[in-house]
């Protein structure tokens, strides 16, 4: 399977890793980050991502594909866009990121289900050693943490490491419809997300963070090829950098992968349908991947609604 983020699918974990990775047992560095320019990036480009109107014979929608990042370019959204959101009554997000709230005690594991509890010695002086290396984190600052958790925590330093920001497309429209009193509908729950997330076997979870720590670097600059081709409206490499390949899986990869992508895209398709049954107007806005690849929200309705590519 192509590694594609798990950050793409919830950013809220990434405060938490934060929380982690600034504990005060760290220690300190004055290097400067070097990551912190995404280059190539069109200096007076537009964000223009994959934006599309989805309409019955009595109601439309709009659907945004966004993604959970950004920086000084985020922002800089197409006017077709903004007035597509200024006509809608109400806007729809995975997961309202301004309400949800996670007590990092629920990232804690009980017996067995912690990273200090796997079987698995060599892993985890590896995981030591990479924690000490590449975050300057302590293995003892995160061993009672769920074994779930670790890999998330990995890919959330990366993701941070590229220089981009939790600030993504769903964070923007979502405080400018709490400033325009607009409804925020949650698609999903934070609980629903973390459930698919954090509750696999330990030998599954075992595989995930030896991937996350062979893979560190290769994900920084993962994210900066997703992140640019993004911004700069590039469709086509999105898709191939977020089509999702389940060819050589089985069993609970599988089973992971069908939970994380493709029952959460059945969900949002249905959602979506709901909203024109129901002449509800509204402003869609949902992870890239949900949208733009082979089994998402376009390829679903496109044989049964007029679904109008907006550039």
């Amino acid at each position: 399977m192509k590694k594609v983020l798990i950050i793409f699918i919830i950013v809220v974990l990434a405060g938490v890793a934060l929380f982690v990775y600034n504990m005060p047992e760290k220690k300190k560095t004055s290097k400067k980050n070097e990551d912190k320019v995404i280059e190539d990036v069109e200096e007076e480009s537009v964000t223009s991502p994959t934006f599309y109107k989805i309409c019955d014979d009595d109601s439309c929608i709009y659907l945004l594909g966004s993604i959970h990042l950004g920086d000084k370019n985020i922002n800089k959204i197409s006017d077709k866009i903004i007035e597509a959101y200024k006509e809608s009554d109400k806007i729809a997000v995975e997961v309202n990121i301004t309400s949800a709230d996670i007590d990092i005690n629920d990232l804690y594991g009980d017996v067995g289900n912690r990273i200090d509890d796997i079987d698995d010695d060599e892993l985890k002086e590896e995981l030591a050693s990479f924690l000490k290396k590449k975050l300057l984190i302590n293995y003892d600052q995160i061993k009672d943490f769920k074994t779930g958790y670790i890999s998330i925590l990995i890919e959330s330093i990366a993701y941070m490491k590229s220089g981009l920001t939790e600030d993504g497309i769903d964070s923007y429209f979502i405080k400018l419809a709490k400033e325009d009193n607009k409804e925020i509908i949650s698609l999903e729950t934070l609980e629903d997300q973390l459930n698919i997330l954090l509750n696999n076997s330990n030998e599954f979870y075992k595989k995930q963070i030896k991937e996350a720590m062979d893979n560190y670097d290769e994900s920084i600059t993962e994210l900066k090829k997703i992140y640019k081709a993004y911004v700069n409206g590039d469709t086509e490499k999105l898709k191939e950098y977020l089509e999702v390949n389940t060819e050589e899986l089985s069993g609970e990869e599988l089973d992971y992968i069908n939970k994380l992508y493709f029952n959460r895209n059945d969900m949002m398709t249905a959602k979506v349908e709901e909203f024109l049954a129901n002449n509800e107007n509204v402003f869609v806005t949902v992870g890239a991947a949900h949208v733009i690849t082979s089994k998402g929200i376009v390829e679903q309705l496109k044989d049964k609604y007029k679904v109008e590519l907006i550039n």
